[in-house]
């Protein structure tokens, strides 16, 4: 059968360990999303994404580390990862990103309310300028009606 070696073993372990670390980061990410959108839909749809991706990066973790075989000590080093992560770096990463995620949707926000406000002005104008161009149309019509009479 397989035979593994403990520095093949030792090495998977410390990688897994980044790849909790990395996991965790994923869903920084993916709650950021659920936390700037407040609506309770995106949230199960984040939650569905985001546990389609770690499964699928789980089997390609576990297909390019162990050959399919699932070892608990990979499980155990992601695990130690994530809650690494979530333990001592969470808060301050996710109020730093949530920060700076905010004053850019804010930014685009004023910029789309400014973009919106040319966009009304010129359609109100358009639709102002159409109805005096109709009127004097309508106008112009009753008078070369009265002078063919």
């Amino acid at each position: 059968m397989w035979e593994l070696r403990s520095i093949s073993q030792i090495t998977d372990f410390f990688i897994a360990i980044f790849i909790g670390i990395f996991f965790a980061i994923i869903y920084i990410f993916f709650r950021l999303i659920t936390k700037l959108s407040k609506k309770k839909y995106i949230e199960f749809i984040c939650d569905v994404l985001f546990w389609i991706l770690i499964g699928f990066l789980e089997f390609i973790l576990f297909l390019i580390l162990t050959n399919g075989q699932i070892r608990g000590y990979i499980i155990f080093g992601e695990l130690l990862g994530f809650v690494f992560f979530c333990v001592f770096l969470y808060s301050g990463v996710f109020s730093f990103l949530y920060r700076f995620f905010s004053r850019i949707i804010t930014k685009t926000n004023r910029i789309k309310k400014l973009i919106n406000g040319f966009c009304e002005k010129t359609l109100v104008f358009s639709i102002k300028s159409c109805k005096k161009l109709l009127k004097f149309s309508k106008d112009l019509l009753y008078t070369i009606r009265i002078e063919r009479r």
